[in-house]
């Protein structure tokens, strides 16, 4: 059965061990999985679902990438980009459009809990710190 667990990772920014981790197996299931070597059942629909924050009937739809897979308002999204947008430009960075909304999503979990601007920039800046050092 064909499914799309590697696309909304990948649009996800989430790897491998990440997602493996989040649902309690190996890197090695997920490949299978993904692959469709190893049979999709319904409790890997599941879990794997909730780790990426889509429906479980999204991981199996070819037109999942132009529905809200991800449950985000769009003034959510929108206010996430603004403040990745003003953390780059305090950096003196550059973000293509697509990168600035992949990491919107992928930042959306964690920056959707912290409650003012402040912390949101913060936590971008502590993000963006991260992925320059790994």
């Amino acid at each position: 059965m064909k499914n799309y667990i590697k696309e909304i990772r990948e649009f996800r920014n989430k790897k491998l061990a990440e997602l493996a981790a989040q649902i309690g197996t190996n890197q090695v299931q997920i490949s299978r999985l993904e692959s469709g070597e190893r049979r999709l059942n319904g409790d890997w629909i599941e879990k794997i679902a909730t780790a990426l924050n889509v429906k479980p009937s999204q991981l199996l739809d070819e037109n999942w990438n132009g529905k809200p897979i991800l449950g985000i308002k769009q003034e959510d999204l929108i206010e996430i980009i603004s403040i990745i947008e003003e953390v780059l430009s305090e950096r003196h960075l550059k973000m293509s459009t697509i990168d600035k909304i992949k990491f919107a999503y992928a930042v959306y979990d964690e920056l959707s809990q912290k409650q003012t601007h402040t912390a949101k920039i913060l936590y971008i800046n502590d993000y963006l710190a991260d992925k320059k050092s790994a």
